[in-house]
């Protein structure tokens, strides 16, 4: 049985801003509250990622199909990105682990396949902008800024940085939910050596 991916990534677009400083969105703020499976205490807006569907034509689902299906479990205020399956919901006071199951068994049910789902508070992805962990990178034409979320807790124990033997790629960053990585991708290759090595490396 093929296993159930654990983690999705998120691409940071770094811009330059009137005052001549390039921001990438990204200050030391704490990014691992809702690696804790403790129901949460307040009331911000939760994200749902979900992997796999409108991926280069794979799995294609309308968004407003999806967010009828974010309504109809009972969620509120459901808005969706474009086309990215990603939904920014509220919802009463459930811990996370308990809410990523019900949002996955009733999508499965809804479009017929498995989907894996990952959860982070608003508040938390506001924070790791703040916390900017790719405030020291040179930006070129050519690079990328990738965050992985985790669908589980790292235990890697990989030293951080992190340079590939190619120097294709960097990992700067890791929490306990998150892996924030620079590419400096070949047109052949694109990130796929970065997402192998994050899948070889178990611990992520």
């Amino acid at each position: 049985m093929k296993s159930k991916p654990k983690s999705l990534v998120l691409t940071i677009n770094r811009r330059r801003e009137p005052d001549g400083l390039v921001r990438s969105g990204f200050s030391g703020a704490n990014i691992d509250r809702m690696g804790s499976d403790e129901t949460r205490t307040d009331t911000d807006a939760t994200v749902a990622f979900l992997r796999g569907i409108n991926n280069i034509g794979q799995k294609p689902v309308k968004m407003d199909s999806l967010r009828r299906a974010f309504q109809k479990m009972g969620h509120q205020n459901v808005r969706t990105h474009l086309a990215s399956g990603n939904v920014v919901f509220e919802t009463r006071k459930i811990s996370p682990k308990k809410l990523v199951k019900t949002i996955g068994d009733r999508l499965e049910q809804t479009l017929g396949y498995e989907i894996t789902v990952i959860l982070r508070a608003l508040s938390d992805l506001e924070a790791l902008v703040d916390s900017e962990p790719f405030k020291n990178v040179a930006v070129t034409p050519r690079t990328k800024l990738w965050v992985t979320f985790l669908a589980e807790k790292s235990k890697s124990s990989l030293k951080i940085p992190f340079t590939s033997p190619r120097k294709d790629f960097r990992i700067v960053r890791v929490s306990s939910t998150e892996v924030c990585s620079v590419l400096t991708p070949s047109r052949r290759r694109g990130g796929t050596r970065l997402m192998s090595f994050l899948d070889k490396e178990s611990e992520f």
